[in-house]
């Protein structure tokens, strides 16, 4: 077989190499999950891929009849060759990109994560916090020394619950209910009637591993901006459940006013954004408000019974 055949096969072949780029462009774009699939799935898309691109290339191709049936045998042999030799190929450069994917996913985890142990400095010291419980503090020594003791020893827990997750990448979902439970006393000692607090957690929800401060922003967003937007009471209710592989996490509060409040995503609900796409291949947070009642909802469709649970910090 000539030379000019030989550089015509390699022509054809690199031509079904771009083709196959655009499939898998074509394919990214149309499946917003395409990264996060499986090695082996993934592996079987792009050859599926490449075959595809192979059968669209060669379609209407007919061996010249001046051709003899040795050089035909060669033509065959030669581009069932490079067939075989392109399917190693795109196995090869599927396995080592999926390798490079979860190197990358792998350090933006860890730069989320230490965007999240900067919040959590940020609330160990945040002086507007730490200025109101203190004022609470001194207004109820005088008259309720227990519950200033009390609200004392509620702040300790929560401080060192917090100093505590900082280095943890994962913990247990009952551990972080405990900080939010500590923060929830101190805000209803310091708003008494105005704040009603509901938490139904399912109890089997309590061993899940779950990455640190992904609910207590949420909680810090209702004592923030709806409580110091009205002087009615507000209700806030937390609720945990998992059903059929879906944990459900929904923090919701009352709304008494009539305007409808505008939601203004902050620092809080965007790490919990990105924690949930690094973490989690299947999930999702939205933010609504219908009902008088304004919700924010994380799901999460992961097998947690399969996890092994981290221990809890916090006593």
């Amino acid at each position: 077989m000539s030379s000019a055949m030989t550089l015509n096969v390699i022509l054809a072949a690199f031509s079904k190499c771009v083709l196959f780029w655009l499939f898998r462009r074509i394919f990214e774009a149309t499946c917003q999950t395409a990264f996060r699939l499986p090695v082996f799935q993934q592996i079987a898309i792009n050859l599926l891929l490449i075959s595809l691109a192979f059968a669209i290339f060669d379609i209407g191709f007919t061996t010249p009849a001046t051709f003899d049936s040795v050089t035909v045998f060669q033509l065959f042999r030669l581009k069932l060759l490079t067939y075989l030799n392109m399917l190693l190929q795109v196995t090869i450069y599927t396995v080592v990109l999926h390798s490079w994917q979860l190197k990358q996913r792998g350090i933006e985890l860890e730069m989320s994560l230490k965007q999240s142990e900067i919040s959590l400095l940020r609330m160990q010291t945040n002086p507007h916090f730490l200025f109101n419980t203190l004022n609470l503090l001194h207004s109820e020594i005088p008259d309720r020394p227990e519950l200033a003791q009390e609200l004392i020893l509620e702040l300790s827990d929560l401080l060192r619950g917090t100093i505590a997750i900082a280095e943890q990448k994962r913990i247990l979902l009952g551990t972080e209910i405990d900080l939010i439970e500590h923060y929830l006393t101190i805000q209803k000692a310091r708003f008494v009637d105005r704040l009603e607090v509901i938490m139904d957690i399912e109890s089997t929800c309590q061993r899940f591993s779950i990455p640190p401060m992904l609910i207590l922003p949420l909680v810090e967003n209702v004592i923030k901006h709806a409580l110091s937007k009205t002087i009615k009471r507000i209700t806030l209710k937390v609720k945990i459940h998992y059903v059929e592989g879906e944990l459900r996490i929904l923090v919701s509060n009352s709304w008494p006013e009539s305007s409808i409040p505008k939601f203004e995503p902050g620092s809080g609900h965007s790490n919990i954004s990105n924690t949930l796409k690094l973490e989690f291949t299947n999930s999702e947070f939205s933010m609504d408000y219908g009902n008088q009642r304004t919700f924010g909802l994380i799901t999460i469709r992961h097998n947690f019974k399969g996890d092994q649970c981290a221990q809890s910090v916090v006593n």
